[in-house]
């Protein structure tokens, strides 16, 4: 396939690729071979982008999403994110800790359950 870039696009997309790179290394992340043969390719035709350019936003963006991946899983959720899990009306989610089937943890004055609870009483294994 042939993709006609114009030569500035190209040389961000040079810098793009190399911070993601960096940002998969750091995470240690193996690197994609095509990664690998597109950042050859297109470095041995245009030149690199400039700071300061769209590129280091996307950079940032892509760093915040590496973060996000290392941030420890949630697990504890609200009433509206149980609710979600189950895929049912909050009301429910109450009857369903009423009921002793789903346990609530009070933290100070709010109520939060489980992910794990709510997973078993997905799959039903509670």
């Amino acid at each position: 396939m042939l993709i006609v870039l114009p030569r500035w696009l190209a040389g961000y997309l040079v810098n793009a690729l190399q911070q993601l790179r960096i940002l998969l290394q750091n995470s240690c992340i193996e690197i994609p071979d095509e990664l690998d043969q597109l950042q050859k390719a297109l470095a041995l035709r245009f030149p690199k982008g400039q700071e300061g350019s769209p590129v280091d936003d996307l950079g940032n963006a892509l760093q915040s999403l590496v973060n996000d991946h290392r941030r420890p899983p949630k697990l504890l959720t609200d009433l509206t994110g149980a609710a979600h899990v189950l895929d049912v009306h909050p009301s429910t989610v109450k009857r369903l800790a009423r009921d002793g089937k789903l346990t609530k943890v009070k933290l100070g004055r709010s109520v939060r359950y489980r992910l794990s609870d709510l997973q078993k009483l997905v799959d039903g294994t509670e």
